[in-house]
């Protein structure tokens, strides 16, 4: 499995949304599961942290 884990403004936003995230990339290391933080459409799923409206 391949997943695109995005998250949206990662540079610009810190506090508990950042930490969620990383926990999340975090998981995904543990059980080795391959990601990019681009959003990449051949990406067999595609998880968005989403910060806008």
């Amino acid at each position: 499995m391949y997943v695109s884990h995005y998250f949206e403004w990662e540079s610009a936003v810190t506090g508990g949304h950042y930490q969620t995230v990383q926990n999340q990339r975090r998981v995904l290391d543990d059980h080795g599961v391959a990601y990019t933080t681009d959003p990449d459409p051949t990406a067999d799923l595609l998880h968005l942290n989403n910060m806008g409206p």
